[in-house]
Protein backbone atom coordinates (compact mmCIF):
# COMPACT_ATOMS: atom_id res chain seq x y z
CA UNK A 1 0.00 0.00 0.00
CA UNK A 2 2.90 2.37 0.71
CA UNK A 3 4.09 1.86 -2.87
CA UNK A 4 0.74 3.10 -4.21
CA UNK A 5 0.65 6.05 -1.79
CA UNK A 6 4.16 7.11 -2.80
CA UNK A 7 3.17 7.18 -6.48
CA UNK A 8 0.17 9.37 -5.69
CA UNK A 9 2.46 11.74 -3.78
CA UNK A 10 4.63 12.01 -6.91
CA UNK A 11 1.58 12.75 -9.09
CA UNK A 12 0.37 15.38 -6.61
CA UNK A 13 3.83 16.99 -6.54
CA UNK A 14 3.85 17.23 -10.36
CA UNK A 15 0.46 18.97 -10.44
CA UNK A 16 1.42 21.36 -7.65
CA UNK A 17 4.57 22.41 -9.52
CA UNK A 18 3.45 22.02 -13.12
CA UNK A 19 3.95 25.72 -13.89
CA UNK A 20 7.19 25.95 -11.93
CA UNK A 21 10.32 23.90 -11.38
CA UNK A 22 9.82 20.15 -11.10
CA UNK A 23 12.76 18.64 -9.29
CA UNK A 24 13.42 14.93 -9.76
CA UNK A 25 15.37 14.77 -6.51
CA UNK A 26 12.31 15.94 -4.60
CA UNK A 27 10.17 13.28 -6.29
CA UNK A 28 12.72 10.64 -5.33
CA UNK A 29 12.52 11.78 -1.70
CA UNK A 30 8.76 11.25 -1.80
CA UNK A 31 9.24 7.58 -2.70
CA UNK A 32 12.51 6.78 -0.95
CA UNK A 33 13.41 4.21 -3.61
CA UNK A 34 15.78 6.03 -5.96
CA UNK A 35 15.36 7.61 -9.38
CA UNK A 36 15.79 4.37 -11.34
CA UNK A 37 12.96 2.67 -9.44
CA UNK A 38 10.68 5.71 -9.80
CA UNK A 39 11.24 6.03 -13.54
CA UNK A 40 10.87 2.33 -14.21
CA UNK A 41 7.76 1.95 -12.06
CA UNK A 42 6.11 4.94 -13.72
CA UNK A 43 6.80 3.71 -17.26
CA UNK A 44 5.59 0.19 -16.44
CA UNK A 45 2.35 1.52 -15.00
CA UNK A 46 1.56 4.12 -17.65
CA UNK A 47 3.32 3.12 -20.88
CA UNK A 48 5.04 6.52 -21.02
CA UNK A 49 8.10 8.02 -19.41
CA UNK A 50 7.86 10.39 -16.47
CA UNK A 51 9.42 13.18 -18.55
CA UNK A 52 6.94 12.59 -21.36
CA UNK A 53 4.00 12.78 -18.95
CA UNK A 54 5.24 16.05 -17.44
CA UNK A 55 5.78 17.51 -20.91
CA UNK A 56 2.27 16.53 -22.03
CA UNK A 57 0.70 18.04 -18.92
CA UNK A 58 2.63 21.30 -19.41
CA UNK A 59 1.62 21.55 -23.07
CA UNK A 60 -2.00 20.77 -22.21
CA UNK A 61 -2.14 23.68 -19.78
CA UNK A 62 -0.10 25.91 -22.07
CA UNK A 63 -2.81 25.66 -24.71
CA UNK A 64 -5.39 26.82 -22.15
CA UNK A 65 -3.26 29.84 -21.21
CA UNK A 66 -2.77 30.76 -24.86
CA UNK A 67 -6.50 30.61 -25.52
CA UNK A 68 -7.00 32.92 -22.55
CA UNK A 69 -4.73 35.51 -24.17
CA UNK A 70 -1.28 34.86 -22.71
CA UNK A 71 1.59 35.70 -25.06
CA UNK A 72 3.59 32.86 -26.56
CA UNK A 73 6.89 33.98 -25.02
CA UNK A 74 5.30 34.36 -21.57
CA UNK A 75 3.72 30.90 -21.87
CA UNK A 76 7.06 29.39 -22.87
CA UNK A 77 8.77 30.89 -19.83
CA UNK A 78 5.95 29.85 -17.49
CA UNK A 79 6.30 26.19 -18.47
CA UNK A 80 10.06 26.05 -18.32
CA UNK A 81 11.18 26.41 -21.95
CA UNK A 82 14.45 28.21 -22.62
CA UNK A 83 13.24 29.80 -25.84
CA UNK A 84 10.07 30.54 -27.74
CA UNK A 85 11.32 28.41 -30.64
CA UNK A 86 11.82 25.38 -28.39
CA UNK A 87 8.35 25.82 -26.95
CA UNK A 88 6.83 26.18 -30.42
CA UNK A 89 8.47 22.97 -31.66
CA UNK A 90 7.21 21.03 -28.63
CA UNK A 91 3.74 22.56 -28.98
CA UNK A 92 3.50 21.56 -32.65
CA UNK A 93 4.64 17.99 -31.92
CA UNK A 94 1.97 17.60 -29.23
CA UNK A 95 -0.97 19.58 -30.63
CA UNK A 96 -0.23 19.53 -34.36
CA UNK A 97 -0.69 23.29 -34.71
CA UNK A 98 1.31 26.42 -34.00
CA UNK A 99 0.71 28.28 -30.72
CA UNK A 100 -0.60 31.22 -32.76
CA UNK A 101 -3.34 29.01 -34.20
CA UNK A 102 -5.10 28.13 -30.95
CA UNK A 103 -7.80 30.77 -31.56
CA UNK A 104 -8.68 29.36 -34.97
CA UNK A 105 -12.23 27.92 -34.67
CA UNK A 106 -11.23 24.87 -36.74
CA UNK A 107 -8.14 24.07 -34.69
CA UNK A 108 -8.14 20.91 -32.58
CA UNK A 109 -6.05 20.57 -29.44
CA UNK A 110 -4.83 17.53 -27.54
CA UNK A 111 -5.15 17.18 -23.79
CA UNK A 112 -3.42 14.90 -21.29
CA UNK A 113 -5.49 14.66 -18.12
CA UNK A 114 -3.80 14.34 -14.71
CA UNK A 115 -3.02 10.81 -13.58
CA UNK A 116 -4.49 9.59 -10.30
CA UNK A 117 -4.03 6.36 -8.39
CA UNK A 118 -7.55 4.96 -8.40
CA UNK A 119 -8.17 2.56 -5.52
CA UNK A 120 -11.31 0.72 -6.56
CA UNK A 121 -12.49 -2.87 -6.65
CA UNK A 122 -11.30 -3.16 -10.24
CA UNK A 123 -8.66 -5.78 -9.40
CA UNK A 124 -9.27 -9.18 -7.92
CA UNK A 125 -8.10 -10.98 -11.04
CA UNK A 126 -6.28 -14.26 -10.59
CA UNK A 127 -2.72 -14.20 -11.89
CA UNK A 128 -0.67 -17.36 -11.80
CA UNK A 129 3.05 -16.98 -11.24
CA UNK A 130 5.98 -18.74 -9.65
CA UNK A 131 8.98 -17.41 -7.78
CA UNK A 132 12.45 -18.52 -8.82
CA UNK A 133 15.83 -17.67 -7.38
CA UNK A 134 18.17 -17.38 -10.33
CA UNK A 135 21.93 -17.68 -9.89
CA UNK A 136 24.13 -15.17 -11.67
CA UNK A 137 24.41 -16.02 -15.35
CA UNK A 138 26.33 -14.72 -18.31
CA UNK A 139 24.46 -14.14 -21.56
CA UNK A 140 25.79 -13.42 -25.03
CA UNK A 141 23.78 -11.36 -27.45
CA UNK A 142 23.21 -8.40 -29.69
CA UNK A 143 21.93 -5.13 -28.29
CA UNK A 144 19.93 -2.40 -29.98
CA UNK A 145 18.81 1.00 -28.80
CA UNK A 146 15.00 1.24 -28.62
CA UNK A 147 13.15 4.51 -28.13
CA UNK A 148 10.25 5.04 -25.74
CA UNK A 149 9.47 2.66 -22.89
CA UNK A 150 9.73 -1.14 -22.99
CA UNK A 151 5.99 -1.71 -23.08
CA UNK A 152 4.80 1.35 -24.94
CA UNK A 153 3.33 1.49 -28.42
CA UNK A 154 6.73 1.77 -30.14
CA UNK A 155 8.02 -1.55 -28.77
CA UNK A 156 6.30 -3.91 -31.23
CA UNK A 157 7.59 -2.28 -34.42
CA UNK A 158 11.14 -1.92 -33.14
CA UNK A 159 11.24 -5.51 -31.93
CA UNK A 160 9.76 -6.76 -35.21
CA UNK A 161 12.43 -4.93 -37.20
CA UNK A 162 15.20 -6.43 -35.07
CA UNK A 163 13.92 -9.98 -35.45
CA UNK A 164 13.49 -9.60 -39.21
CA UNK A 165 16.89 -8.02 -39.88
CA UNK A 166 19.25 -10.14 -37.73
CA UNK A 167 18.43 -13.69 -38.77
CA UNK A 168 22.04 -14.83 -39.18
CA UNK A 169 23.01 -13.70 -35.68
CA UNK A 170 19.89 -15.32 -34.23
CA UNK A 171 20.77 -18.65 -35.87
CA UNK A 172 24.32 -18.38 -34.55
CA UNK A 173 23.24 -17.59 -30.99
CA UNK A 174 20.52 -20.23 -30.98
CA UNK A 175 23.10 -22.83 -31.99
CA UNK A 176 25.37 -21.72 -29.14
CA UNK A 177 22.63 -21.91 -26.51
CA UNK A 178 23.60 -23.98 -23.50
CA UNK A 179 20.01 -24.68 -22.42
CA UNK A 180 17.82 -25.10 -25.51
CA UNK A 181 17.82 -24.19 -29.17
CA UNK A 182 14.01 -24.14 -29.07
CA UNK A 183 13.78 -20.81 -27.27
CA UNK A 184 14.60 -17.17 -27.87
CA UNK A 185 15.87 -15.13 -24.93
CA UNK A 186 15.19 -11.39 -24.75
CA UNK A 187 16.50 -8.98 -22.10
CA UNK A 188 15.57 -5.39 -21.26
CA UNK A 189 18.23 -3.17 -19.64
CA UNK A 190 19.35 0.46 -19.27
CA UNK A 191 15.82 1.81 -18.91
CA UNK A 192 15.72 5.57 -18.62
CA UNK A 193 13.41 8.43 -19.46
CA UNK A 194 13.70 8.29 -23.24
CA UNK A 195 14.96 4.87 -24.27
CA UNK A 196 16.30 1.48 -23.24
CA UNK A 197 18.39 -1.43 -24.49
CA UNK A 198 16.79 -4.47 -26.09
CA UNK A 199 18.87 -7.65 -26.22
CA UNK A 200 18.51 -10.86 -28.19
CA UNK A 201 20.55 -13.39 -26.20
CA UNK A 202 21.73 -16.93 -25.70
CA UNK A 203 23.46 -18.66 -22.79
CA UNK A 204 26.60 -20.40 -24.11
CA UNK A 205 28.71 -22.50 -21.81
CA UNK A 206 32.02 -21.22 -20.43
CA UNK A 207 34.06 -23.06 -23.08
CA UNK A 208 32.17 -21.31 -25.89
CA UNK A 209 32.75 -17.94 -24.23
CA UNK A 210 36.46 -18.67 -23.89
CA UNK A 211 36.84 -19.66 -27.56
CA UNK A 212 34.41 -17.20 -29.09
CA UNK A 213 37.11 -15.45 -31.13
CA UNK A 214 39.46 -18.41 -31.53
CA UNK A 215 39.75 -18.90 -35.29
CA UNK A 216 41.13 -22.41 -34.85
CA UNK A 217 37.81 -23.33 -33.21
CA UNK A 218 35.28 -21.21 -35.14
CA UNK A 219 36.93 -21.64 -38.53
CA UNK A 220 36.30 -17.98 -39.40
CA UNK A 221 38.15 -14.74 -38.81
CA UNK A 222 35.18 -12.37 -38.71
CA UNK A 223 33.37 -13.28 -35.47
CA UNK A 224 33.95 -9.72 -34.24
CA UNK A 225 31.72 -8.38 -37.05
CA UNK A 226 28.60 -9.87 -35.47
CA UNK A 227 28.69 -7.24 -32.71
CA UNK A 228 28.19 -9.73 -29.90
CA UNK A 229 28.22 -8.42 -26.33
CA UNK A 230 28.19 -10.02 -22.90
CA UNK A 231 25.34 -9.35 -20.47
CA UNK A 232 25.88 -10.21 -16.81
CA UNK A 233 22.65 -11.06 -14.95
CA UNK A 234 23.13 -10.84 -11.17
CA UNK A 235 21.80 -13.44 -8.76
CA UNK A 236 18.36 -12.73 -7.42
CA UNK A 237 14.66 -13.50 -7.28
CA UNK A 238 12.33 -13.44 -10.25
CA UNK A 239 8.55 -13.57 -10.49
CA UNK A 240 7.79 -15.67 -13.56
CA UNK A 241 4.56 -15.35 -15.54
CA UNK A 242 3.48 -17.26 -18.65
CA UNK A 243 1.15 -16.41 -21.52
CA UNK A 244 -1.52 -18.86 -22.72
CA UNK A 245 -0.36 -21.36 -25.35
CA UNK A 246 -1.33 -20.19 -28.81
CA UNK A 247 0.03 -19.67 -32.31
CA UNK A 248 0.85 -16.01 -31.74
CA UNK A 249 1.20 -15.21 -28.01
CA UNK A 250 2.72 -11.73 -28.54
CA UNK A 251 -0.62 -9.95 -28.04
CA UNK A 252 -1.19 -11.95 -24.85
CA UNK A 253 2.34 -11.04 -23.78
CA UNK A 254 1.64 -7.30 -23.99
CA UNK A 255 -1.67 -7.67 -22.13
CA UNK A 256 -0.08 -9.83 -19.42
CA UNK A 257 2.79 -7.38 -19.03
CA UNK A 258 0.33 -4.56 -18.45
CA UNK A 259 -1.56 -6.61 -15.85
CA UNK A 260 1.70 -7.39 -14.05
CA UNK A 261 2.43 -3.66 -13.77
CA UNK A 262 -1.05 -2.43 -12.91
CA UNK A 263 -2.61 -5.34 -11.02
CA UNK A 264 0.04 -7.67 -9.61
CA UNK A 265 3.02 -5.49 -8.71
CA UNK A 266 1.22 -2.79 -6.64
CA UNK A 267 -0.36 -5.35 -4.32
CA UNK A 268 2.25 -8.10 -4.41
CA UNK A 269 4.49 -6.90 -1.59
CA UNK A 270 7.48 -7.01 -3.95
CA UNK A 271 9.43 -4.14 -5.49
CA UNK A 272 11.41 -4.06 -8.71
CA UNK A 273 15.06 -5.02 -8.46
CA UNK A 274 17.81 -3.35 -10.51
CA UNK A 275 18.47 -6.25 -12.87
CA UNK A 276 17.62 -7.19 -16.46
CA UNK A 277 14.04 -8.14 -17.17
CA UNK A 278 13.89 -11.32 -19.22
CA UNK A 279 11.43 -12.86 -21.66
CA UNK A 280 11.74 -16.45 -22.84
CA UNK A 281 10.03 -17.10 -26.20
CA UNK A 282 9.13 -20.78 -26.56
CA UNK A 283 8.62 -20.76 -30.31
CA UNK A 284 9.89 -24.01 -31.75
CA UNK A 285 8.86 -26.94 -29.55
CA UNK A 286 5.49 -27.50 -31.27
CA UNK A 287 5.62 -28.47 -34.99
CA UNK A 288 2.16 -26.98 -35.59
CA UNK A 289 3.06 -23.77 -33.77
CA UNK A 290 -0.19 -23.91 -31.79
CA UNK A 291 1.44 -24.17 -28.37
CA UNK A 292 3.82 -21.24 -28.44
CA UNK A 293 4.15 -19.36 -25.18
CA UNK A 294 6.24 -16.57 -23.65
CA UNK A 295 7.57 -16.46 -20.09
CA UNK A 296 8.03 -13.04 -18.48
CA UNK A 297 10.73 -12.87 -15.79
CA UNK A 298 10.36 -9.82 -13.52
CA UNK A 299 13.32 -9.09 -11.18
CA UNK A 300 11.95 -8.42 -7.70
CA UNK A 301 13.06 -8.17 -4.12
Amino acid sequence: MAWITDMQHVLDYIEENIDGEINFDEMVELTGNGLYHLQRSFSLLTGMTLTEYIRQRKLTLAAVDLRRGMKVIDTAVKYGYDSQDGFTRAFVRFHGILPSEVHNPTSRLNACSPLHVNLTLKGGIMMEYRMEHKPSIRLLGIRQHFEGVPFGKDRENQEGNLFMSTRAVQWLLRGMSYESSNTDVVAITDINEEDYSFWYCAQPDDWSFDHLYDQSVTGIDFMDRFGLETLEVPEGNYAVFQTPHKKNPVESYMKLREEIATEWLPGSGYTLRDAPELAIYHWYSDPNKEKRTIEIWIPVC
